[in-house]
């Protein structure tokens, strides 16, 4: 039986989940998630521009505009979750 690391309310944080994630065995994340419509593209288009941009999940802080309160596809997919 392992550690169980809870991130709730205000610790659920994008830094927070960074750091949890790649410590864990698996992972259950009761949040919302976002996936932007394509011509969203638009907006975020330049160089070095991913499609993982167009959508992540939702933590802490994301309904005051705050950056720690979005963790998007392409940094999960940095995270080296083997």
């Amino acid at each position: 039986s392992g550690a169980v690391t809870e991130l709730s309310d205000a610790e659920a944080t994008r830094v927070a989940v960074r750091k949890a994630l790649p410590a864990s065995r698996y992972a259950h994340l009761a949040t919302h998630a976002y996936f932007a419509p394509a011509e969203t593209r638009s907006a975020l288009h330049g160089e070095g521009w991913s499609p993982l941009l167009l959508s992540g999940i939702v933590l802490s802080g994301a309904n005051r505009n705050q950056p720690e309160g979005v963790l998007t596809a392409l940094e999960v997919s940095e995270l080296g979750l083997e």
